[in-house]
């Protein structure tokens, strides 16, 4: 359905059309469900394809109906529709008129043998024709026996539908099963060998193929796939996917995403030497080092499916295998490395973004297995703190070299990642000179970033020097991809940035482009697996489009008015964008970064507040005051007490919120009082704003008196005994309070089914409600209000603008969200 959809591969959609109308006849019936799904796309490609091709799809679409017989009913209104579009084409000019009518006319007959008696009731209609088609036959000297049989049978005014000769013979002569269908039988295709359901699979070709043992570069391996793949079509079986065979010959995806399908089909004819030795050769491709992401994908999807058929494959799944491993009586009679695999757990579930399910397995591990925390658990667990505490301890506690770079590079880590870059760039100038090349790599990219925060830019280039420049030719030169770097886009990106930095903006291009490379095969292979596994990678596309942004900020003539509506939409863009990434704190931090090049924290002021605010939601207390003092001149804590708290309003209460969030009680009573400062003027200003201004959005303010913030309904109560003092022309009359409820609802049947509600009051008098169930009032408030100045708009004399405003005025009750009473008017 994807190669049908697609314009581009049209001249692919015959080979579909064959392959579908094989498929459907090896199911019969069985094809019923998956109607929906392509009738319609067949309807569409009829009308927009050229002739030959519509010919060929409508030919098909006869074939369909005589396998489906009376299910096509469902889809008459839009079959018929087109007979009729592809009917009518004949009545064009010569030049532009269809060559032949047979595959309408095939179509039809293919209906009328499937809804049979269904056409009964149209025959009146057709008997009007008999007479003309009885002449167009003597004019021609044509004799259809058939035919001339109806055509007495109408002379003599007899019934047309009876079990005569004619209709017996037609009846078969065209059952399913012998339909000579020139959309499959005009060509000769040696994958399908009709509908054999007898097909061996031929153990020595799917043994060759699937050899892996002289696999060694990427383009081996994408040959590997494609070649195995369509083996294994091509000795399926299932007549279904013998018929894709071909299609994956022209279009290698085919053969990728049957490639599971086509292996379990085989799987199970095979014999215990050939399932050995292809179990070899997808192990040699599982540890393969240089086998593409995407095909890896596709082989775990494999295993997967073979587990969930019921045939599970002799290959280890990390996760999967670990938890048997796990749950097993080998780990509860401690046979196997508890520690070991707790840590396996730890580490493949947090690769799969499955933080809680890590933390589960540690807090189940201290409870049974008596398991004692590492350094670097907490590390997968991103307990940062105190994997920082815990590598900071070991590091002090050993003099074995190899022990104090290990725990040195925890601490980098954890420092990169709580983004107290100052502390990580002494760190990393500290032991950079005296490390070996292979403990530079790792450090490399954490150093260039710490340098980069720090603005040290001659230091991250010596870092970045150690890292992939994204040179293709350089890379298929190396041995071994283990020699290439770090293997990832950090190498490029860096360079994009620190040519930005020196204005070298056609150089940042070029590298923006690398690091895009780089990204590819990995993004596409973790986009097949979930979103969530591939989303740090679609930041670093982020990223780099941004950085093109910043590129084009630059280069954007100064003192031109469009150049500043572009970098104004620049800054609109950035900020939409982030609110829309997720609220982690690495995903702001690395996006910020890139804006900053450009835009200092102090001119995108409110971003950076928010910034802060996740970064201590989150728990990351420094990193939120390291982002606070950016947006100030000063660090509040050391300056002289009279500048303290003097600064931009919004990031001084961001800074007080800092200060209640530690927890201290002197901070916190410090922050309390400041605000308390600031209060006293607002509540007394509050209170000089004149209560005339109040009246015009009294019933917004009535509206929200449900309000389950205390503090709030406390507000709106003394704000109406204001209201009431200085107007007490609106308490004209006592509250008028419920005595009773009527014991029937009136029912109106509209769309919402809303009820009519009766109440009687305390004054005797009824008070008709509309109850409307699920619907928040307010919104009904706002559009009465429009109404309202529509009509004050329009009518200009007093009488009707007064008229309006009486029928429009309602009596509301708030009850909850769910639930809303809206005043009844009689006369509306």
């Amino acid at each position: 359905m994807r190669i049908l959809r697609d314009p581009s591969l049209l001249s692919y959609h015959k080979r579909v059309v064959r392959s579908l109308m094989i498929i459907f006849k090896s199911m019969g019936l069985g094809c019923v469900p998956y109607l929906p799904k392509v009738l319609p796309e067949l309807f569409h490609t009829v009308r927009t394809s050229d002739e030959n091709l519509k010919d060929f799809i409508t030919w098909g679409l006869g074939t369909l109906v005589s396998i489906v017989r009376q299910h096509i009913r469902k889809y008459l209104p839009e079959l018929l529709s087109l007979v009729s579009e592809l009917w009518s084409s004949f009545t064009l000019p010569g030049p532009v008129r269809p060559s032949r009518g047979l595959p309408v006319l095939h179509l039809l007959e293919h209906l009328c043998l499937a809804l049979n008696d269904e056409f009964r009731t149209y025959l009146p209609d057709f008997t009007i024709f008999i007479e003309s088609i009885h002449k167009l036959l003597l004019k021609h000297r044509l004799r259809h026996k058939e035919f001339e049989e109806i055509y007495a049978r109408s002379r003599r005014r007899e019934p047309l539908i009876v079990a005569t000769t004619a209709t017996q013979q037609l009846s078969r002569r065209l059952p399913v099963e012998v339909i000579r269908d020139p959309v499959i039988e005009n060509e000769i295709d040696p994958f399908e060998e009709g509908n054999d359901k007898n097909h061996q699979v031929n153990d020595g070709r799917l043994r060759t193929a699937g050899e892996a043992s002289q696999r060694s570069t990427k383009e081996d391996w994408e040959e590997w796939m494609r070649h195995f793949s369509i083996e294994l079509l091509k000795e399926s079986p299932s007549p279904a996917l013998r018929t894709c065979a071909k299609l994956a010959q022209l279009q290698p995806f085919v053969g990728r995403e049957l490639f599971a399908a086509g292996f379990v089909s085989c799987w199970a004819q095979l014999n215990e030497a050939s399932q050995t030795q292809l179990v070899r050769s997808l192990e040699m491709a599982f540890s393969s080092p240089n086998i593409p992401p995407e095909i890896l994908a596709t082989l775990l999807n494999l295993a997967e499916f073979m587990e969930h058929d019921e045939k599970p494959l002799p290959i280890d799944i990390p996760l999967h295998y670990k938890e048997m491993e796990f749950e097993g009586p080998r780990s509860r009679r401690m046979d196997a490395n508890p520690v070991a695999i707790v840590e396996a757990l730890i580490h493949i579930n947090n690769q799969l973004h499955q933080h809680e399910a890590a933390v589960g397995i540690l807090t189940y591990a201290q409870q049974h297995l008596d398991v004692q925390l590492k350094e670097s658990w907490y590390e997968k667990l991103q307990r940062w703190d105190d994997a920082l505490k815990a590598y900071t301890l070991k590091a002090s506690q050993t003099s074995n070299p190899h022990l104090v770079l290990e725990a040195t590079l925890g601490k980098m880590r954890c420092l990169a990642a709580l983004a107290r870059w100052e502390e990580l760039n002494n760190l990393c100038k500290e032991y950079w000179s005296p490390a070996e090349p292979s403990a530079r790599l790792e450090m490399a990219p954490m150093a260039a970033n710490a340098a980069w925060n720090m603005g040290e830019w001659d230091q991250m280039a010596e870092y970045v020097s150690r890292l992939d420049d994204g040179d293709e030719t350089k890379l298929r030169g190396l041995a071994s991809p283990a020699s290439s770097g770090d293997g990832s886009s950090n190498g490029t990106f860096f360079r994009a940035v620190l040519l930005v930095r020196r204005a070298k903006y056609d150089e940042a291009r070029e590298y923006v482009e690398r690091a895009r490379k780089c990204l590819a095969t990995e993004l596409a292979a973790l986009v097949l697996e979930s979103y969530e596994r591939a989303y740090s990678n679609m930041v670093r596309v982020q990223q780099l489009s941004e950085l093109e942004e910043v590129i084009e900020y630059y280069t954007l003539p100064v003192g031109n008015n469009i150049a500043e509506e572009r970098r104004a939409l620049i800054r609109s863009m950035w900020t939409q964008r982030i609110q829309g990434s997720k609220r982690n704190v690495e995903v702001w931090q690395s996006l910020l970064a890139v804006r900053a090049l450009v835009l200092p924290p102090t001119e995108d002021v409110e971003t950076w507040l928010k910034f802060a605010s996740l970064c201590r939601k989150s728990g990351r207390i420094s990193q939120a005051k390291s982002t606070l003092l950016k947006l100030l001149p000063f660090d509040p804590e050391v300056s002289p007490e009279d500048m303290q708290y003097h600064g931009p309003p919004q990031v001084m209460l961001g800074y007080l919120k800092y200060q209640w969030s530690l927890g201290e009680e002197r901070k916190r009573k410090e922050a309390f009082a400041k605000l308390q400062v600031c209060h006293i003027p607002l509540k007394r200003g509050f209170s000089h704003v004149s209560i005339d201004t109040w009246l015009v959005v009294l019933p917004q303010i009535i509206a929200r008196i449900h309000s389950n913030n205390r503090a709030v309904r406390e507000l709106i109560q003394s704000l109406l005994i204001r209201i009431g003092e200085n107007h007490p022309q609106v308490c004209n009359a006592p509250v008028v309070t419920i005595a009773s409820f009527s014991r029937q609802l009136l029912v109106i049947t509209s769309k919402q089914r809303p009820r009519k509600l009766t109440i009687h009051g305390n004054d005797g008098e009824d008070y008709a409600f509309l109850l409307k169930g699920h619907e928040d009032l307010r919104q009904d408030e706002r559009v009465m209000q429009i109404e309202v100045f529509e009509y004050a708009l329009e009518n200009t004399e007093g009488n009707d603008l007064s008229r309006v405003q009486k029928l429009i005025d309602q009596a509301t009750s708030h009850e909850n969200l769910c639930q809303n009473y809206v005043g009844w008017c009689p006369f509306w």
